[in-house]
């Protein structure tokens, strides 16, 4: 198992797939992350040992990850970005925008109709 930013990853899983799995970075900030590093983006956890032995110790490896991953700042990342995303909602509830009243009474916000296609927005009740 490898502890990644308060989260557990299997061995058999790709690098790229891992940082992909941080709420904010998709495909294309995965690459680029890997790139940073050195890495191909397709090697498995378990390969990366090979890798850890220029660092000569792997918590070596994993912070100077998380500080390639934190010192980029034109990314935010999982809380940052969930937060600054909250944000947002409570400024459009706060300020009583049509969109912020429709989020508050959990009803869908882009013009779709209510009467009979408000599944999704029912379904998603609390997320925000």
């Amino acid at each position: 198992m490898w502890l990644f930013l308060g989260k557990k990853y299997d061995m058999n899983i790709k690098f790229s797939s891992m940082i992909q799995d941080l709420f904010g970075y998709g495909k294309h900030h995965s690459l680029e992350v890997c790139c940073a590093l050195g890495l191909n983006p397709k090697i498995k956890l378990k390969d990366l040992k090979q890798k850890l032995e220029i660092y000569k110790d792997p918590e070596n490896f994993q912070k100077h990850l998380e500080n390639v991953i934190k010192e980029n700042k034109e990314y935010l990342y999982d809380f940052k970005l969930k937060s600054k995303l909250n944000d947002r909602l409570e400024k459009l509830k706060k300020i009583k925008n049509r969109r912020g009243i429709r989020l508050s009474l959990k009803l869908p916000v882009r013009g779709q109709r209510t009467q009979t296609n408000s599944k999704t927005a029912r379904k998603f009740r609390g997320f925000y």
